[in-house]
């Protein structure tokens, strides 16, 4: 999704709700995977007058979960960075007070797309 902020398709929402999100409409009975990459960079400034230059440290983490979605249901995939860069999968239930909530449902690890020789990128 490369970018995009927000995209609501009218989904229920399950408080709280992130400030950027991005729904999809997806086929059932057929597996989605969802993938995150997380980017940060900090730079340490040199110390004047010890010849200690500045230094840049980036790290990058990637995370990705598949699971197989039901006809009628609503599901959400989420990201948090850390050490783990771990992405969880819940369905969106609404209960017999018409509040969302989210329950934990089994997914599988997937990993990044592999890109052909001579694909275009």
């Amino acid at each position: 999704m490369g970018g995009q902020r927000k995209r609501d398709v009218g989904m229920p929402k399950a408080m709280p709700m992130p400030k950027h999100f991005v729904e999809i409409m997806a086929r059932a009975d057929q597996p989605i995977s969802a993938g995150f990459s997380f980017y940060a960079e900090s730079t340490m400034p040199g110390v004047p007058g010890t010849g200690m230059p500045s230094s840049t440290r980036t790290v990058s983490r990637y995370g990705a979960r598949s699971f197989i979605p039901q006809a009628g249901q609503n599901y959400e995939v989420t990201a948090g960075w850390g050490n783990d860069c771990a992405v969880q999968v819940v369905q969106l239930v609404i209960d017999t007070n018409g509040v969302v909530q989210r329950v934990p449902m089994p997914s599988q690890l997937a990993g990044a797309c592999s890109v052909a020789s001579g694909a275009p990128s």
